[in-house]
């Protein structure tokens, strides 16, 4: 599946869990999905040996 986030194009293979993009060098990225919830995601990027995680979090509205 392809997505697009303002300006970042991005697709998701569903069956491998993979995210794929490319930053502005053009270099192609590929982040694996660890965590998925309905208020958060969890990505690694994994390059020789070293891996990044990334947590993305959804906040949520307080309603007075």
């Amino acid at each position: 599946m392809r997505y697009r986030f303002r300006q970042l194009h991005f697709s998701v293979d569903e069956n491998s869990k993979k995210i794929t993009t490319k930053n502005a060098q053009n270099d192609v990225l590929v982040y694996t999905i660890s965590s998925l919830s309905d208020k958060e995601l969890i990505l690694l990027n994994t390059e020789g040996g070293d891996t990044t995680k990334y947590t993305l979090t959804k906040r949520l509205k307080k309603i007075l």
